[in-house]
């Protein structure tokens, strides 16, 4: 369910940012198919990445920090469904 909902969100971003995203998503899926050898699961690649790339709109530490979970998850399930949201 969350899919065309998350192919809806990312087609309404500007191209630049929309190929952007969508080249970030790609590397970190092919980083987490050598888990194995990396140790980077998706969910690392999220704990990783999602802070810098889906920033809160509020500065407080404590919001921040409460925010955190569901912004790696909401990463992690993009990353594991690359697929299912980026391609046409």
């Amino acid at each position: 369910m969350w899919v065309p909902t998350m192919r809806t969100l990312f087609r309404t971003l500007p191209r630049t940012n929309f190929l952007v995203i969508k080249r970030l998503v790609l590397l970190m899926t092919e980083v987490a198919a050598e888990s194995e050898t990396n140790k980077m699961t998706p969910s690392n690649l999220a704990i990783v990445f999602a802070p810098n790339m889906i920033k809160s709109r509020n500065e407080d530490l404590l919001t921040i920090m409460q925010d955190t979970p569901f912004i790696n998850s909401f990463l992690r399930k993009v990353i594991e469904s690359y697929h299912e949201v980026f391609d046409d």
